[in-house]
């Protein structure tokens, strides 16, 4: 050990330095890049944000309103290149649209045989523009025209063990990330998992044990030791897939030849305890139990749980309120996005035209979503500066479909 230490010093101070930065780069590949968000400091700068900011354009979209048609109250959406998919909270079919809100057709059909389905938890995207229904234990694949193609059969949301909606990867793959829980050893874990089109697993990636500590869990009115039941938030910005572990304290980028490389981590601050500690569940910040990502190269937006006594102006009916924080690339500031005045909801200020403030809960390339249903549609076309809106509004009832409204960004 002597005599290394003697070769060492033998070696010149600048390749020593060389050799050095490339040890320390190669063994620190997740701490490079690393955002840090400060939660408690994004309460503070609660504010009113401008959709010009970073949206050029916006359009609103009715959906077409028919027997064949009819929605109901909006479970899931999904939106393509040429049309958008929508399934309700009663519905049998996931109902397919033009772009321009024409009803193209009816796709899925409920019973148990081949390509049939007991219910619909979640819709997505497929390869080559198709769509899939997941289920409680399968997932469903149908093409662009709508036939019925294969299934996934394990792949689906079935309580404790469950998977998040599957997105297209690489060669005809499917990216999702999947959560089991043990509840005799209060424990969960989250993984990332790759399947090719036969729905064979390809890849199993660990995502590390979420929690060995209970937390308290709300069940008819009781709250109950349990590991949280939410799942690893998967998204795509730009190439590259990236996802929030269950905790909600850290998005990682997914690296195929490295595993996962820390991209933002949150620190909460005073409102931090999730399952390790035992802050009172109506005082502390969570992940919503729809949790959202959407990352552009201007910002990262993201939804919360937020405690009430923090978020006044709403009284959810767990005592927590759902809000969109949204962290600025270029001013490298983390705002909370205040509530318009009408629906007391976390949103954009529409500037643009004066219509709808804007809570976007999808995003396809450089186009945001947000589903309007229509009685709240003709009530803020009535107050609003929009003759989009309110020409569209005087076409439209009480049982009309909702609206689609389009913002693209710049």
């Amino acid at each position: 050990m002597l005599s290394r230490m003697k070769n060492l010093y033998k070696i010149p101070l600048f390749i020593l330095s060389i050799i050095l930065a490339s040890c320390s780069e190669e063994n620190n590949v997740d701490s490079t890049h690393i955002t840090v968000l400060n939660i408690e400091e994004g309460i503070k700068n609660m504010s009113d944000i401008q959709l010009s900011k970073y949206a050029s354009s916006v359009e609103y979209i009715p959906l077409e309103t028919s027997n064949e048609s009819f929605l109901g109250e909006i479970s899931d959406f999904v939106a393509t290149d040429s049309n958008f998919y929508l399934c309700s909270t009663n519905g049998n079919s996931v109902m397919e649209f033009s772009s321009d809100g024409k009803f193209v057709k009816a796709i899925g059909t409920k019973g148990r045989g081949p390509g049939e389905h007991m219910g619909i938890d979640r819709i997505f995207p497929t390869q080559n523009e198709g769509i899939g229904i997941m289920t409680f234990n399968k997932s469903i694949l149908y093409d662009k025209s709508g036939n019925y193609v294969m299934e996934l059969p394990g792949f689906g949301n079935t309580g404790l063990n469950r998977a998040e909606r599957l997105l297209p990867y690489k060669n005809d793959k499917y990216i999702f990330s999947y959560l089991t829980t043990d509840t005799t050893e209060n424990k969960r874990t989250e993984n990332l998992c790759i399947i090719d089109s036969t729905g064979a697993v390809v890849l199993n990636y660990g995502l590390g044990n979420g929690y060995e500590k209970p937390t308290d869990y709300l069940l008819l009115g009781k709250r109950l030791p349990m590991p949280r039941p939410f799942v690893a938030a998967l998204y795509k910005y730009n190439d590259e897939y990236r996802f929030a572990n269950g905790r909600f304290d850290t998005v990682f980028t997914y690296l195929p030849d490295y595993g996962k490389k820390e991209c933002y981590v949150m620190e909460y601050g005073k409102y931090y305890s999730l399952t390790y500690e035992t802050l009172e569940y109506e005082k502390r910040i969570d992940a919503s139990a729809n949790p959202q990502l959407m990352e552009t190269d201007d910002f990262l937006l993201f939804r919360m749980s937020l405690p009430t006594e923090v978020w006044t102006m709403y009284n959810g009916a767990d005592g927590k309120a759902d809000v969109l924080f949204l962290y600025d690339k270029t001013d490298k500031k983390l705002s909370l996005l205040k509530p318009d005045k009408q629906n007391k909801i976390s949103s954009f200020v529409n500037d643009i035209d004066g219509g709808a403030a804007f809570t976007p809960f999808y995003m396809k390339d450089n186009i945001m979503y947000q589903i309007i249903d229509a009685m709240t549609f003709i009530e803020t076309a009535r107050e609003s500066g929009s003759p989009q809106m309110q020409n569209i509004a005087a076409q439209l009832t009480d049982e009309s479909n909702p609206v689609i409204m389009a913002v693209r960004l710049k």
